[in-house]
């Protein structure tokens, strides 16, 4: 599995969000069909328990889906056996992953791990970054040591 150069940037609530996780950018393909609706979109915010999905297809508040994600870096398609949308507005719905293979946990954390790892290392850097080095400090950003 490759690492991007740029780490997925963490995404920050809206106000009046309250989040469990830490949510990050994506753009996973994903395949779903359940009681009342199915089709294709894309995962756009991804989290520990479930995802954002910008579709043309309409996903009613409530519906139980199946889900396949295409994952970066993965052979195979994750499979997601029961997932609930527990919002839905024009052209996007988030879901709640409830049920998952066991393999498809693991692959799913490993991928929000590394966007975790990614974002926490592009802070350290970015933060050395906007504080350049400043002549006759030696080397060091200014009022570090």
């Amino acid at each position: 599995m490759s690492v991007p150069d740029e780490p997925a940037p963490a995404l920050r609530p809206r106000a009046g969000e309250q989040r469990k996780y830490q949510r990050f950018a994506a753009a996973f393909p994903v395949e779903f069909w359940g009681e009342q609706s199915d089709g294709i979109g894309t995962a756009v915010d991804i989290s520990r328990e479930g995802c954002r999905i910008v579709s043309g297809d309409v996903v009613p508040r409530g519906d139980y889906l199946h889900m396949q994600i295409a994952v970066d870096g993965h052979k195979e398609p994750m499979r997601i056996d029961l997932a609930v949308a527990r919002w839905s507005r024009r052209g996007e719905f988030g879901v709640e992953f409830i049920r998952m293979h066991p393999r498809h946990q693991a692959q799913w954390r490993n991928t929000i791990r590394s966007r975790e790892e990614a974002d926490s290392s592009g802070r350290s850097r970015g933060d050395l970054q906007d504080h350049p080095p400043s002549p006759g400090t030696g080397g060091q950003p200014e009022g570090r040591s």
